[in-house]
């Protein structure tokens, strides 16, 4: 799976962003709608799009992908911590 460290990773849209980062928090596509202010349909457009982007073949797989990429951003890089 291809992964961009700047801050648009894998490509992703802010807003296909914000559905990932949803997603991988409510599990559910009516919460994800709801959080962002969207309709269903927007939301099965915005995850299906991020999910071609990370390279998944389903969404649970770019769910967990995007979690561990958010996970590693969020911790200390080991170089940094050894100087």
């Amino acid at each position: 799976m291809k992964q961009n460290v700047s801050n648009k990773p894998y490509g992703l849209t802010r807003r296909q962003c914000e559905a990932m980062d949803a997603q991988a928090r409510f599990g559910c596509r009516a919460a994800v709608a709801r959080a962002l202010g969207v309709g269903r349909t927007t939301v099965n457009y915005l995850l299906r799009e991020a999910v071609r982007k990370i390279g998944a073949g389903w969404e649970s797989a770019a769910v967990a992908q995007w979690k561990r990429m958010r996970r590693q951003a969020a911790a200390p890089c080991a170089a940094a911590v050894n100087v």
